[in-house]
């Protein structure tokens, strides 16, 4: 052995030593390193006793938690712990949505079959062995495991920990709206929505309990109290649900297809409402301060039509909607939006009733409505960015308050004004005991603190969204900003506020391909960013404009929103750009009305990462900046500064360049492919089994040809 080779394994091993303390400190800064680290160790022999199998379920003791195993239907088997009484309640997450919406709560569960060894397999064909040493065992019909979880225990703090070992090749996806990655695996995802501010890491306004793996099985926590991911975090085959408040409630996915995940997910927590169809074109909201007045609804009406740019609704944010001062101007912006064959939306902050009522608001410990609304950076160490305040919430656990909010303000201005629609910001700043733990929410039906940050959005605009749905001539539509589980229950989320940067272009199409692997079809984002780039020279506004607008055009919608130019307001050839691909996302309406009614069904996104493709593909399973739109269109932006060309990967099949029509078969990767800035490459699939599709390309092509002609 050389000099050189023997200094070189002296520098690793001292990499490795430091890297060792580091660990080591940070684990004693954040708890007790024993307790902290023991599910990661691999030396828990999990004891398994006490088995009483029924034909429905299997009760055992777990080193000393008492555990219920069941299988329910679709394709997942349903871990839960019991309360500190020992008994089981039924209050998962999205059992406690459907109550909160007053829709039945069906028994999933499947009788069971017991062979021998404590083993029993399901109606799918899937099985569960408990095992001392190796503790709970799932295999997937095939006869491949799935899952096993080898850790139930609770910290020193605790917290309960529910752990157990995962594939050494498998990626998992998931968790919510990520923008650092659709490849979760090596993270610790902090299950807690934060209000952030054009980040690239972990932190998200939505994030979720759910992991679909790449070989087709998956992982759900369906709890809303709050809980950390360790995905191979701290030990890189090891996964950790660790809830710091409450029981396990854990679903074990023994599927083969991630879709098959997201159908099992929807199944247990609600599916996608149907959109309205004016969803899918263009909705126009603030520039600070245009829509504030009714002139300023006109005057955008005026510069949109005059330079031929389609839109479907208006967002007037800027405008006090709930101001009854103002209501003689707010007919008269709905008098002029409706009479031009437009839909009429307007921008609340969750929560708000509307009148303020104080006798059906939320209350916290000191008697007081006026809730003080803890950021995230105040107990996050800098993850948020605003300073506190307060905000009331209408108690929607209260019968009488639910009516009032439904039939007050609300109903008014959908009766009388056909308010069709609702931008629902600051989803994310409903305190509960992890942000104000000084305050004590109080609920009137007396449910606890726990949890409410995750839980009391999704009822909120759940109601909000069926409320707006049944007295909307044409259908409803519902933005929201900040949630968790039951997310996808209200047809679209945006993707919260961006910067117009290169940068963050990226983060926002991850934003939305991740949303869709996490059981959220409907994904949008403020088209090109909400505010300005810290760095224009670096970010040329028009080019990240047009850049943004051409894989927008392939998407669900195209919303524009933020203090940013206004389409009309670009130079000429900017603008041309706009014009033709605001028109040609309007030729597409079809299609997407077709997969929008197909996701809410199926819990399939429109925006697909390329894995829902083809999951066994490699390259499928690692690309983030291609995607599918429905099962017809590969899309592959350009997303860097001055680029004009890129590699793009087309998967096993055929396809046809929707530009030359020259046909590719796949399973190869075009290098340099030229992407002029007027043109997004776009690729058929010929094998789509899409019925709108040939009527779809038709109504595309008068814009495909002025594309060509550009470029």
């Amino acid at each position: 052995m050389n000099l050189n080779t023997i200094l070189t394994k002296v520098f690793s091993l001292f990499l490795a030593l430091i890297g060792a303390f580091t660990l080591f400190s940070e684990g004693l800064i954040n708890r007790n390193l024993t307790e902290r680290l023991k599910p990661f160790w691999g030396g828990n022999k999990m004891t398994v006793s006490d088995i009483d199998a029924q034909e429905n379920a299997i009760f055992f003791t777990a080193d000393g938690v008492k555990c219920e195993l069941q299988f329910t239907s679709p394709h997942g088997w349903r871990l839960r712990t019991a309360k500190d009484d020992g008994t089981f309640d039924d209050f998962g997450a999205g059992q406690t949505l459907a109550r909160d919406l007053d829709e039945t709560v069906e028994d999933l569960s499947q009788p069971l079959t017991k062979s021998s060894n404590n083993s029993f397999t399901a109606p799918d064909g899937s099985r569960a062995e408990l095992v001392n040493g190796k503790g709970i065992v799932i295999y997937l019909p095939s006869g491949e495991k799935a899952y096993n979880v080898d850790v139930i225990f609770r910290d020193s703090a605790g917290a309960l920990h529910i752990a157990g070992g995962l594939d050494r090749n498998e990626r998992l996806y998931g968790t919510g709206e990520k923008y650092n990655s659709l490849n979760q695996r090596g993270m610790q995802v902090d299950v807690f929505s934060m209000d952030v501010w054009s980040v690239e890491d972990g932190r998200s306004y939505i994030q979720i309990p759910i992991v679909a793996s790449s070989r087709g099985c998956g992982l759900f926590m369906n709890r809303f109290e709050h809980q950390i991911m360790d995905l191979g975090h701290y030990a890189k085959n090891r996964f950790d649900f660790e809830l710091t408040h409450g029981t396990c409630d854990l679903y074990i996915f023994t599927t083969e297809k991630i879709s098959e995940v997201l159908y099992g997910y929807s199944v247990i927590t609600g599916f996608a409402s149907e959109p309205a169809e004016w969803m899918y074109g263009t909705q126009v909201c603030r520039y600070a301060p245009e829509f504030s007045t009714a002139q300023g609804v006109y005057n955008m009406a005026e510069n949109m039509e005059a330079n031929g740019f389609p839109w479907d609704a208006v967002i007037i944010e800027g405008f006090d909607a709930f101001n009854r001062s103002r209501w003689n101007e707010l007919q008269e912006i709905s008098d002029f939006v409706r009479g031009k064959g437009k839909h009429l939306m307007i921008y609340t902050a969750c929560g708000f009733g509307g009148g303020y009522n104080d006798e059906y608001l939320v209350h916290d410990g000191t008697g007081s409505s006026s809730l003080h609304r803890v950021y995230s950076h105040e107990v996050y160490g800098g993850y948020g960015h605003l300073s506190s305040s307060t905000q009331s919430y209408v108690d929607i656990t209260n019968p009488t308050a639910r009516q009032w909010m439904l039939n007050g303000t609300w109903k008014e201005l959908m009766t009388r004004f056909h308010v069709e629609g609702a931008k629902v910001d600051f989803c994310e700043n409903v305190p509960d005991y992890m942000t104000s733990p000084e305050s004590t929410l109080t609920f009137y039906d007396g449910r606890t603190t726990a949890g409410a940050h995750q839980w009391y959005p999704a009822a909120y605009t759940s109601l909000l969204f069926n409320m707006l749905d049944e007295y909307s001539e044409s259908g409803a539509m519902v933005f929201n900003r900040g949630g968790g589980i039951g997310t996808q229950r209200y047809p679209m989320s945006w993707t919260g506020d961006q910067m117009r940067e290169f940068t963050f272009l990226k983060t926002m199409l991850r934003a939305c391909l991740s949303a869709g692997l996490s059981g959220i079809p409907f994904m949008s984002y403020d088209m090109a960013g909400y505010s300005r780039s810290k760095n224009p020279d670096l970010n040329p506004e028009a080019e990240v404009y047009v850049r943004g607008l051409e894989y927008t055009c392939f998407s669900t919608n195209i919303e524009s929103h933020g203090t940013v130019k206004r389409p009309y307001d670009f130079d000429d050839a900017t603008k041309n750009i706009y014009r033709i691909y605001s028109n040609m996302h309007d030729a597409m309406r079809p299609y997407l009305v077709e997969f929008g009614k197909i996701a809410t069904e199926t819990a399939m996104p429109l925006m697909r990462a390329l894995v829902l493709y083809d999951q066994d593909d490699d390259n499928c399973q690692s690309i983030w900046d291609e995607y599918m739109l429905g099962d017809a269109f590969l899309v592959a932006p350009a997303l860097n500064r001055g680029q004009l060309t890129r590699s793009i990967y087309l998967p096993e099949g055929s396809w046809t360049d929707m530009y030359t029509g020259k046909v590719y078969e796949g399973g190869r990767t075009l290098l340099l492919y030229k992407t002029p800035i007027a043109k997004v490459p776009v690729f058929i699939n010929n094998n789509s089994q899409s019925e709108t599709l040939s009527e779809t390309l038709a109504a595309m092509q008068p814009y495909i040809a002025e594309i060509n002609a550009l470029s």
